[in-house]
């Protein structure tokens, strides 16, 4: 006998807006690292308060265009978040700063995930997954 819950196909709106949850938890983490990395310049830094400002305004705003089903997007951002985690890593390692490092290996993973991610596939306006 077969069981019909087990059985049952999950609907591909139920996984688009697990999705975009998921996607929404990530923003939130970025934005929170983007504040924390604004502050570390600030106190660590060389006080370039208006360049870590436009970083992340472009970050969170290319984010916000992945977010919309624009995945080329995240052809742009990952080599980007690359470069910039090993940024922070050398940052880190110059004013032994432990939350720069911790920033480096959020963009790291963020870098990684954006273009191998299933769940994030439903985002894609085309995704037929």
């Amino acid at each position: 006998m077969k069981n019909d819950i087990l059985d049952y196909p999950v609907p591909e709106n139920n996984l688009k807006e697990k999705a975009k949850n998921f996607f929404i938890l990530l923003i939130f983490f970025c934005f929170v690292c983007e504040t924390l990395f604004v502050v570390e310049i600030w106190r660590v830094g060389n006080k370039d308060i208006l360049g870590g400002v436009i970083k992340s305004i472009l970050i969170l705003s290319s984010l916000f265009v992945f977010y919309f089903g624009f995945s080329w997007v995240k052809w742009i951002i990952t080599p980007s978040l690359i470069l910039l985690s090993i940024a922070c890593f050398l940052g880190a390692a110059e004013q032994s700063s432990v939350l720069m490092l911790f920033i480096g290996i959020y963009y790291l993973y963020l870098a990684f995930l954006l273009p191998i991610s299933k769940r994030l596939k439903f985002l894609d306006r085309k995704s037929n997954v």
